[in-house]
């Protein structure tokens, strides 16, 4: 076997694992952008602020209420961030889905950090593949 024939077959599955993550990633991203295509904006008022810190970063969770068709709704969402330009009583737009009004969101819906998550076990199975590969390897070229 050539030192190119190990390499390929070092590679091979490694690449399979992320080529398939990325394929998910993929489908992921769209599915997510088809889920909230439809979302409207309604002008909202945001009734309170409750803010969550930590040593690194902060967050908020948001309550605001909207009306559709002459129907009163309340929403919350979490919104991350060091600060917040906005604070009670400010009017805000607010997402809602047509179809189920009472699923809101205080920012404009889409996929978020979804797709990524193939990648949170793709690249650790990648890289244990390729370390086993080697290790496989490594003990064939010895023998």
């Amino acid at each position: 076997m050539t030192l190119e024939q190990t390499w390929a077959k070092r590679l091979l599955v490694p690449i399979a694992i992320l080529a398939a993550a990325c394929i998910a990633s993929i489908g992921i991203y769209f599915a997510r952008t088809e889920q909230y295509k439809d979302w409207v904006s309604t002008p909202g008022i945001i009734l309170d602020i409750e803010t969550y810190r930590s040593k690194r970063s902060s967050s908020h969770r948001i309550y605001y209420s909207y009306s559709v068709d002459d129907m009163a709704y309340t929403g919350d969402s979490l919104y991350s961030g060091t600060h917040t330009d906005f604070s009670e009583g400010d009017e805000t737009d607010v997402w809602y889905n047509p179809q189920n009004p009472s699923e809101s969101s205080f920012h404009k819906p889409g996929p978020g950090l979804d797709p990524y998550a193939p990648f949170f076990i793709g690249i650790p199975l990648a890289l244990g593949a390729f370390g086993f590969r080697r290790r496989r390897i490594r003990k064939q070229i010895d023998i």
